[in-house]
């Protein structure tokens, strides 16, 4: 009778055991789809930040299936990593080669680096992206690269593209002596630095053309010469923005750090512009053929132009305003600060002038045939003309002269 008791309880307690086997199976698949339920941008984003220590945000169409690390330090190894939905890790160290990488007809890629350097020792162009989207280079220095358009990096046909947290040094061009972008919408700018670098012809650092929507952000460009835009240049590009950015040292022959030609829209915003040369126009910023262009909070000083414009010169833009804006220390022989020609429609708002000089018309200001021009709340002090115009010169002004004379008196401003 024992027996029979004791291999019941044991048939019951298999039984049981049984069971307890079966719902942790069932719970650990519970666990397991949980896993699989994370979205391809969270693991993404554990993945980025075990490499470099930081989150990146990654959007719905930056979700990338496929993680690389390149050890070899060469281009060619990088170009044989890459391909679509993919997250290419650089180790730290030098890469050199002597022929560009290509991105060709890419989507959705990112190249992380890590004190990564990329040079080029004067023998070919970086990065060469053409027919792509949604490409991101990010934490790289690119330097000692040469090319005819874009020193460095050259985007063509490549929209939503993106530079983050680069450098940018000691790179050539004839145009674009870093980055070239061309047909390529909508690119973004932000904090990088761009250093030394030269175009024969235009966009020291940077060269915008027929690519609507760029921006640059937070961003310092310094030292860089071309003949037109010094450091940027935006080349039929409508609505182009560069905020928060400072632009010291350069030099151009027009536009000494910003040429805007035969694009509107233009928006400077929150920047600073301090020591830039033209030896024409525009010591700072050439704006020619771009109406509606803006400039809000940003500060130029010492800025200076042999010809026109110490700071800035409006050359057949109509509707440009100045907002909220500090001119300082800036030269030139005509405009010391500011040169509107054939520019009708201009205003200056709340805005302060100061200390800056012409040799010949107008210490601050110069408007030239550039009618309807409009100053409310601004203050000018101890500008300076050799000839006419201390604070501000008015020429060829016709019917319009008269009453911008008026309104400028209800706000004591000296003519």
């Amino acid at each position: 009778m024992n027996c029979k008791k004791g291999m019941i309880i044991l048939i019951i307690t298999v039984f049981l055991f049984s069971i307890a086997s079966v719902c942790a199976s069932d719970a650990n698949t519970t666990a397991m789809t949980m896993v699989d339920e994370h979205t391809t941008e969270e693991i993404n984003e554990i993945e980025i930040a075990t490499h470099t220590g930081e989150k990146l945000e990654l959007t719905s169409n930056e979700m990338l299936g496929n993680t690389k690390t390149v050890t070899e330090h060469t281009f060619n190894a990088i170009e044989k990593e890459i391909d679509n939905d993919t997250i290419i890790y650089l180790e730290p160290g030098k890469y050199t080669g002597t022929s560009e990488i290509k991105i060709n007809s890419i989507k959705n890629l990112k190249i992380i680096g890590n004190s990564t350097i990329l040079d080029a020792e004067k023998k070919t162009r970086i990065i060469n992206i053409t027919d792509s989207t949604n490409i991101t280079l990010q934490g790289i220095t690119f330097t000692n690269a040469t090319a005819n358009n874009g020193g460095a990096i050259y985007l063509k046909n490549s929209a939503n593209c993106k530079i983050a947290d680069c450098i940018f040094t000691n790179n050539n061009a004839t145009t674009g002596g870093a980055i070239h972008w061309q047909s390529s919408d909508n690119g973004k700018i932000t904090n990088t630095q761009l250093t030394n670098n030269n175009a024969q012809w235009t966009g020291g650092a940077i060269h915008w053309n027929n690519s609507p929507n760029g921006t640059i952000t937070n961003t310092t460009l310094t030292n860089n010469n071309a003949t037109i835009g010094g450091a940027i240049n935006w080349q039929s590009s409508d609505n182009g923005k560069i905020t928060n950015t400072t632009l010291t040292n350069n030099n151009a022959t027009y536009g000494g750090a910003i040429h805007w030609n035969n694009s509107p829209n233009g928006k400077i915003t929150n920047t600073t512009l301090t020591n830039n040369n033209a030896t024409y126009n525009g010591g700072a910023i050439h704006w020619w053929n771009s109406p509606n262009g803006t400039i809000t909070n940003t500060t130029l000083t010492n800025n200076n132009a042999k010809q026109n414009g110490g700071a800035i010169e409006w050359l057949e833009s109509p509707n440009g305003t100045i907002t909220n804006t500090t001119l300082t220390n800036n030269n030139a022989t005509t405009g010391g600060a500011i040169q509107w020609q054939n520019s009708h429609n201009g205003t200056i708002t709340n805005t302060t002038l100061t200390n800056n000089n012409a040799n010949n018309f107008g210490g601050a200001i110069h408007w030239w045939e550039s009618p309807n021009g409009k100053i409310t709340n601004t203050q000018l002090t101890n500008n300076t003309a050799q000839w006419n115009g201390g604070a501000i010169h008015w020429c060829h002004q016709h019917h319009t002269h008269k009453q911008q004379r008026n309104i400028w008196r209800s706000n004591t401003l000296a003519i």
